[in-house]
């Protein structure tokens, strides 16, 4: 009896109790509230996003004992492995939502809930193709820029919208979209980043030759000269909290996946960066068989 008082109250806490009339007397009361099974399916994003953290420092410590030629070895059994592991909760994490949105719960608990699924699901995806499950496609290169800039300005500009400057009115390439979209995500936020006061980020797209180029340009506090030469190195950052992992990924994903070029073009303290992808527009189907044939 107890226990079901406990209940009870616990239930009156969450939502008023609805009564029920009889012959114009209420003759009793429905208590009603969330699963007990929603507060442990909140923390489940959370649990695997430490994992998810943990699992990357792992990463940033074997990477610093293996030697350069094992590093493809090394993306590729992460990343896939990272992918494997907490793909199986994530599947089991879905199917509980979907059972949990048939149920009487908060709708805004369970949008959360599912725009951090949804994140969770996309991420790992990039891992699983960066390990070299890449998927190429033919893409519309200023559409998936506008789209990730659109993606970014919800989840870390913070409302900001980067001016566009498109010099050409078609730009179309050979690659995967995921990636290439998380490629450049890492420099527009590394440039949000590194704002001073009112952010300035200018993304230019254009075609020089047989190369799609996209620009990405801040106006913000820049990077030291000395440490210039170290910026696509596993580890470096210029943030007091980071793990040193964007651009060591956006090289990976240009360089090594797509057989483009990343590079940072000029950087002065105050004064502001440009970083420089270049994407091959038509590339020949050897390029891609011989990357097929390294891997």
């Amino acid at each position: 009896f107890q226990k079901l008082m406990k209940a009870v109250e616990s239930l009156g806490r969450q939502h008023p109790p609805i009564p029920m009339e009889l012959n114009g007397q209420v003759a009793g009361k429905i208590y009603y509230g969330n699963p007990a099974v929603v507060r442990y399916l909140r923390l489940i994003p959370v649990i695997l996003t430490l994992i998810g953290l943990l699992t990357f420092g792992g990463l940033v410590w074997a990477a610093k004992s293996v030697q350069k030629y094992q590093m493809e070895a090394l993306w590729s059994m992460f990343a896939k492995g990272l992918a494997h592991q907490m793909g199986v909760p994530v599947s089991s994490l879905l199917g509980w939502f979907e059972l949990l949105k048939s149920q009487s719960v908060d709708p805004e608990i369970i949008a959360g809930m599912e725009h951090d699924l949804n994140r969770i699901r996309s991420i790992l995806q990039r891992f699983s193709r960066v390990g070299g499950g890449e998927k190429f496609v033919e893409i519309n290169l200023i559409e998936l820029v506008r789209n990730t800039l659109d993606e970014a300005k919800t989840r870390f500009l913070k409302g900001y919208e980067p001016e566009v400057e498109a010099l050409d009115t078609e730009i179309k390439i050979y690659g995967d979209k995921e990636l290439i979209s998380w490629a450049l995500e890492n420099l527009v936020k590394n440039a949000y980043e590194a704002r001073v006061n009112t952010p300035k980020i200018v993304v230019r797209l254009f075609k020089d030759k047989n190369f799609a180029v996209i620009q990405v340009e801040d106006k913000g506090k820049g990077i030291p000269k000395d440490k210039q030469k170290i910026i696509f190195k596993k580890g470096f950052t210029t943030k007091e909290r980071g793990w040193g992992m964007g651009l060591l990924l956006t090289k990976r994903i240009i360089d090594d996946i797509h057989k483009g070029k990343v590079r940072l073009v000029y950087s002065e303290p105050s004064k502001g960066t440009l970083f420089e992808i270049r994407l091959p527009i038509m590339p020949s189907e050897d390029v891609y068989e011989d990357r097929h044939e390294v891997k």
